[in-house]
């Protein structure tokens, strides 16, 4: 039989400790899944149970575990992501052997939330909204759509289309919790990861149909796809992925392209018209100078014509957004009249 001492200290020992003594313990996992259903590697989260936490992060196969655990019920964040970047998509019993746990768990005192404003970010030369709200833990259109950001998007037609010294506001991370109690595997998504990559793919601008792709990004697997009626294509990219190789066959032709990811800039500064000629087949000069040479001129001045508009051999206000309309957007074919095709 024990004294009222030893009974009050053995309380209080149970008391400091989120984790009772009992013997049964067992652990809560966490699966984080990307908008691919792929696993989402790294991600940090906390589990807490008063002033006390654990910490891990999501594993190559997107799992992470926390063992030692009484059969009570914590709180779990993702805290590194903003509120709007995962949700709670669904919820299994663990077996019980996955569910059984050895040990105490090695508890912390939880740290005080860094409550921060956002911070203004001047874009650099291969900046994309996707990229930086990856960076910050962020869904990209909390960041686009932020109301600080309204005088950008009205001179960007897209968050991932930003030119060099463009100045962004990225918000603060917003945390949210969510009730967890052991023996469960929890399955979170991950908002805005990876990003989507659209191309289109054209011979002498008619679509390249139902064909069949292979996109390799280097780091990542490579993914295998179909084109649409419209020779579009659509691939889940890692938004810090900075290039990739695009390889398919056509008119019985292996055929690879390079393509330089985030680096696309604004329709209608003089880079981005450009990069967009020459995307189309239309081969003008890679450097922007002024007067246009003689290259730029013919270039311009075969597209003019192959798309039925005054023939100029200048970069007028017209043109320009037509350049940006086929390249970006699902043009039609150009008039049966056109002259020239892609690539003359």
């Amino acid at each position: 039989m024990i004294s009222a001492a030893e009974a009050a200290a053995a309380a209080r020992s149970l008391s400091a400790s989120p984790v009772s003594a009992c013997q049964n313990r067992f652990a809560v996992e966490v699966l984080m899944l990307g908008e691919d259903a792929a696993p989402v590697a790294g991600v940090a989260l906390e589990l807490r149970q008063g002033n006390a936490c654990l910490r891990s992060r999501t594993s190559a196969e997107g799992v992470a575990r926390f063992d030692g655990l009484d059969a009570s019920t914590y709180t779990l964040c993702p805290c590194e992501l903003d509120l709007d970047a995962w949700t709670l998509e669904a919820e299994q019993s663990l077996s019980e052997d996955q569910a059984r746990s050895a040990g105490k768990a090695n508890w912390a005192a939880a740290a005080d939330e860094d409550i921060r404003g956002g911070t203004l970010h001047t874009a650099a030369a291969d900046d994309s909204v996707d990229r930086l709200a990856l960076a910050h833990g962020l869904f990209p259109a909390t960041v686009w759509q932020h109301p600080r950001n309204d005088a950008l998007r009205k001179v960007r037609q897209s968050r991932n289309v930003l030119a060099q010294g463009d100045v962004l506001f990225i918000p603060a991370i917003r945390r949210k919790t969510i009730a967890v109690q052991p023996k469960v595997r929890y399955i979170l998504k991950r908002h805005g990861v990876p990003s989507r990559l659209r191309l289109r793919l054209l011979d002498d601008f008619q679509p390249l149909a139902d064909l069949a792709w292979t996109l390799a990004v280097p780091g990542e697997a490579s993914v295998q796809g179909r084109t649409d009626a419209d020779g579009v294509l659509q691939a889940w990219v890692s938004a810090a992925a900075s290039s990739a190789v695009l390889s398919y066959i056509a008119n019985g032709a292996l055929r690879e392209l390079n393509i330089s990811l985030g680096a696309l800039l604004p329709g209608r500064v003089a880079g981005g018209w450009r990069q967009r000629l020459r995307n189309l087949g239309f081969a003008c000069d890679a450097e922007d100078r002024q007067p246009l040479s003689a290259a730029d001129q013919r270039a311009i001045g075969r597209f003019q014509e192959y798309w039925g508009l005054p023939v100029t051999g200048t970069a007028d206000a017209i043109t320009i957004e037509k350049i940006r309309s086929v390249h970006d957007g699902r043009q039609a074919a150009p008039p049966a009249h056109g002259k020239y095709a892609s690539g003359s």
